[in-house]
C-alpha cells in the first residue's frame, strides 16, 4: 500500500481509524484500479520545505513512495516559498522522468540553475515549462538558456521570466529565431526579458522570415511594440490568436527617425493581417507624429478580426504633443468595428488639457475603459458612439456633457459605471440616470463632483431618479461648489452628504415597455412637481478623523434629532446674514471640520444623491443602510 499512496495521505487516514478499520482500508486500497492510482499521483505541488523533505528524505525505515511512483507524476509545481538547490532539483528530475508540465515561482530554483543543465535531459518529455530565474550571464546569456532548451525538444508552451533589478543585456528579434530553431513544436511563448527596440532600417533586411503556423500565443511582458517589431511578428506569427506586450519606462529606447521611402512602401504593401487574432494587449511609446501615423495604418491592415484590445500609448516629448486630439482620432479610426472589449490608455508627462473629439461608432463594444490623461470627456458622446455598451470605466481629467442643452430620448443599455481620478460635472448623473435605465452599479473613486455655486441655492445635486442600484460605492469622493469659471478651493469641500431614494423597493426598467412601471412613474411625477418631498433620506457629515493619520475624514451618520437640527439650520441660513457667516477658526488637515464646528460648513452647502431605489451604499468603506436608519 505504501507504493500506491503518498505517505502523508496514509498517515492522515490512519490517525482517525481503529485497528479494525485500518485493515478494511488496506483491503480497499489493494483493490484500487491502476487508473485511480495514476490519477492520485498525476499532480504534485511543493509548497514548503517540509514537502521537499517528505519527497527526497523519507525515514530510513520506509520505502520512498515518491521515487517508486515517480513515473506516474505528470504535473509538478514548486511554489516561490521554496528554495531548491541544484542537487535537490537533480533528484526530482531523476524521480519524475515522465513529467509533462513543470512550473516554479520566483526564487524557487537555484540562481545557478542555467549552469547545471545536464539532468534536464530526464525531462525531455516536458510539453510545458514555466520557470523564473535571476539575471543570466552578462556576456552570453542566451547560450546557457539555449543549452537547457536543447534537452526539451517536445515543448509546446514556454514561459520564461528573468528577474533583474538592473538590465545588463538586451535581446533582439534574432533571439526568437534561435528559440524556434530549438523548439519547433512551440505554440505558446511568454518571454519576460528585455528586448531592444528595432531600428526601422532592419525591416528591409527581413527577407527570409518564414511563418510559424502552429504558434497561437505570444506574450512579451517587458517590451515596447514599435513599428519594426509589429512588422516582424506579423510575418513570423500570422496565425496567433493572442498577442501581448507591456511597455516599461526603463526599456532601452533608441531614437526613432522617420523611415525612408523603401521602408514606407514595404509597410504600406504589407496588408496580410492576423486572420485569427482575437485578443491583443499592445504598449507603445512614441515621440514623432509620422511614426504614429504609420503605426495606425498598420493597425488598420493587421487587426481586422480582433474582438478584445487593450492599448497603451505613452507620448514622449516631440512634435506629437502638438496634435493631442488627432492622436485619439487616428487610433480609434484604425481599430476595427468588430471590437467587443476596448481598453485604451494615453499618457504623457508633457501634454496639456484638451477636449476629446467624437469617436467613431463601435456597434459591438460591451466593455469600455478610457484613461486619457488631461482630457475633457463628453459622456453623452461616448454613449452615442458605443450603443451596445454594458460596462464603462473612465479615468482621466474632466467628465461632462457636450453641451448644456443635450437632449435625446434614446435609451442606452449601460449597466455598470466606474469613474476614477477625475473631476465630474454633477449634471452628468441626471443624464445617465434618464438614458441608462438598466444601470444598477456605480463606483466613484477619488472623484471631485462639482457644481456651479448659486447665491440662492448652495446645493450639489446628483439626481438619479430613474436608477435602481444594486451597488453604489463612493471612495474618497469630494463635493465642491465652483465659481463661474469652474474654479474651487480644494481645501474647502462640501461636508454634508445626503443619500435619498424615492421608492422602498426596486422598480426595474423593462425595455420591452415604453413606459416605466405605473406606480413608479407616478412617484417620479410627484417628485418632479413637489421637489421638497424627498422620500427616505439619510444625512451624513464628513468630519475630521482624529483616530487615523491616514484617513483624515470619517463619515458620521446623523440620527433623527441631529438631522432635524441640520435641516432647520439650512432653512434659516442666508449668505447675506452676518449671524450665519462662516466663523474664523483653524481648520484641520485636509480641510475637514470637527463635528462641533458643523455650523461653519453651512456656507459650503450640501451634496445630495437621490435615486429611484438604493438598498444602501458604501461611503469610504462605511455601509449606509436604509433598513437600519430612516429619516
Amino acid at each position: 500500500m505504501l507504493a500506491s499512496l503518498p505517505f502523508e495521505v496514509l498517515t492522515m487516514t490512519a490517525t482517525f481509524m481503529a485497528q479494525k478499520e485500518r485493515l478494511v482500508c488496506a483491503t480497499v486500497c489493494k483493490s484500487w484500479s491502476k487508473a485511480f492510482q495514476h490519477s492520485l499521483w498525476y499532480s504534485i505541488n511543493i509548497k514548503d520545505e517540509q514537502k521537499v523533505d517528505t519527497i527526497l528524505n523519507p525515514p530510513a525505515t520506509q520505502e520512498n513512495a515518491y521515487k517508486k511512483n515517480g513515473n506516474r507524476v505528470r504535473d509538478l509545481t514548486v511554489e516561490r516559498s521554496v528554495n531548491l538547490n541544484n542537487e535537490q532539483i537533480s533528484k526530482l528530475q531523476s524521480y519524475f522522468q515522465k513529467l509533462l508540465a513543470f512550473r516554479s515561482g520566483y526564487g524557487a530554483l537555484d540562481s545557478d540553475i542555467l549552469n547545471t543543465t545536464n539532468n534536464w535531459r530526464n525531462w525531455k518529455s516536458l510539453v510545458e515549462l514555466d520557470i523564473t530565474t535571476s539575471c543570466m550571464d552578462e556576456k552570453e546569456p542566451e547560450e546557457k538558456f539555449f543549452e537547457l532548451l536543447i534537452h526539451l525538444p517536445h515543448l509546446k508552451q514556454l514561459k520564461f521570466w528573468e528577474q533583474c533589478y538592473k538590465n545588463t543585456h538586451y535581446y533582439t528579434w534574432e533571439t526568437l529565431e534561435d528559440i524556434h530553431k530549438i523548439l519547433p513544436k512551440l505554440e505558446v511563448l511568454v518571454l519576460n526579458i528585455v528586448f531592444i527596440e528595432m531600428p526601422l532600417d532592419t525591416i528591409k533586411t527581413m527577407t527570409d522570415i518564414s511563418p510559424i503556423i502552429r504558434m497561437k500565443t505570444l506574450d512579451l511582458p517587458h517590451h515596447n511594440m514599435d513599428i519594426g517589431w509589429l512588422y516582424y511578428i506579423s510575418l513570423r506569427y500570422p496565425n496567433i490568436e493572442e498577442l501581448s506586450s507591456k511597455y516599461r519606462s526603463y526599456t532601452n529606447m533608441i531614437d526613432q527617425d522617420l523611415p525612408d521611402d523603401e521602408t514606407v512602401m514595404l509597410l504600406n504593401n504589407h496588408t496580410n493581417g492576423f486572420l485569427h487574432l482575437k485578443k491583443a494587449n499592445i504598449s507603445y511609446s512614441v515621440a514623432m507624429m509620422g511614426c504614429l501615423e504609420l503605426l495606425c495604418a498598420m493597425y488598420k491592415n493587421l487587426f481586422k478580426s480582433i474582438t478584445t484590445l487593450q492599448y497603451s500609448l505613452h507620448l514622449e516629448s516631440g512634435d506629437i504633443l502638438d496634435f493631442p486630439a488627432t492622436i485619439v482620432t487616428e487610433h480609434l479610426n484604425s481599430f476595427p468595428a468588430s471590437l467587443e472589449d476596448l481598453n485604451i490608455e494615453i499618457t504623457s508627462d508633457f501634454i496639456e488639457a484638451y477636449r476629446l473629439p467624437d469617436f467613431q461608432n463601435f456597434p459591438h463594444v460591451k466593455n469600455l475603459s478610457i484613461n486619457i490623461l488631461n482630457s475633457v470627456t463628453s459622456i453623452d458622446k461616448i454613449l452615442d458612439n458605443f450603443p451596445s455598451l454594458n460596462v464603462l470605466h473612465i479615468k482621466g481629467n474632466y467628465v461632462t456633457l457636450s453641451s448644456s442643452d443635450t437632449s435625446t430620448e434614446k435609451l442606452h443599455p449601460l449597466r455598470s459605471l466606474s469613474l476614477a481620478d477625475i473631476k465630474a460635472d454633477s449634471s452628468i448623473f441626471k443624464y445617465i440616470s434618464y438614458h441608462c435605465r438598466s444601470l444598477n452599479k456605480m463606483c466613484l473613486y477619488e472623484v471631485k463632483v462639482v457644481q456651479k455655486r448659486s447665491e440662492s441655492r448652495r446645493r450639489i445635486y446628483m439626481d438619479m431618479l430613474y436608477t435602481n442600484f444594486h451597488v453604489l460605492t463612493f471612495i474618497r469622493v469630494k463635493f465642491f461648489l465652483t465659481t463661474e469659471t469652474g474654479s474651487f478651493d480644494e481645501e474647502i469641500p462640501t461636508n454634508f452628504f445626503i443619500l435619498g431614494r424615492v421608492v422602498n423597493a426596486p422598480q426595474y426598467f423593462d425595455p420591452n415597455f415604453k413606459n416605466l412601471h405605473s406606480n413608479y412613474k407616478k412617484l417620479l411625477e410627484i417628485h418632479t412637481n413637489y421637489p421638497w418631498l424627498e422620500g427616505e433620506t439619510m444625512w451624513s457629515y464628513l468630519c475630521f478623523n482624529k483616530d487615523s493619520k491616514y484617513n483624515t475624514r470619517k463619515l458620521w451618520t446623523l440620527d433623527y434629532k441631529e438631522t432635524l437640527t441640520i435641516k432647520k439650520a439650512f432653512e434659516k441660513y442666508s449668505p447675506t446674514d452676518p449671524k450665519t457667516s462662516k466663523t474664523q477658526r483653524k481648520r484641520h488637515p485636509g480641510g475637514l471640520a470637527l463635528q462641533r464646528y458643523w455650523r461653519s460648513d453651512l456656507p459650503n452647502g450640501y451634496a445630495r444623491i437621490l435615486c429611484g431605489h438604493v438598498q444602501g451604499c458604501y461611503f469610504d468603506y462605511v455601509y449606509l443602510n436604509f433598513t437600519r436608519r430612516k429619516v
